[in-house]
């Protein structure tokens, strides 16, 4: 998941993860999107007949294992976000960190 977040940067298409428009992290880091409206607004464009397929949100970040059924990411947002701040240090040739500080 992180490799994919890392993508647009890697292509040069954005400068940081949170201004990336093709990866779940930007609305993980500042969520605005609403999935439902967004259907909604491509069938009245007519970009869609119709959506028969349930919505799926992206899963959510659990925080850490638990000892019953879990349908999120076993793991917390902010680990995550070093994560990825981490890994796209290491393969950063200017040693930029790739989410600002601010933004942990």
């Amino acid at each position: 998941m992180a490799y994919i977040d890392l993508n647009p940067i890697r292509a040069n298409i954005a400068q940081t993860p949170e201004t990336s428009d093709y990866t779940s992290i930007k609305e993980r880091i500042k969520p605005c999107f609403q999935l439902d409206s967004a259907v909604e607004e491509q069938i009245e464009l007519g970009a869609l007949r119709y959506f028969n397929v349930p919505l799926k949100p992206l899963s959510q970040f659990e925080g850490a294992v638990k000892n019953e059924h879990q349908k999120g990411i076993l793991f917390s947002l902010s680990d995550y976000l070093q994560l990825v701040d981490y890994t796209g240090f290491c393969s950063c040739k200017t040693g930029i960190h790739y989410i600002p500080v601010n933004n942990r």
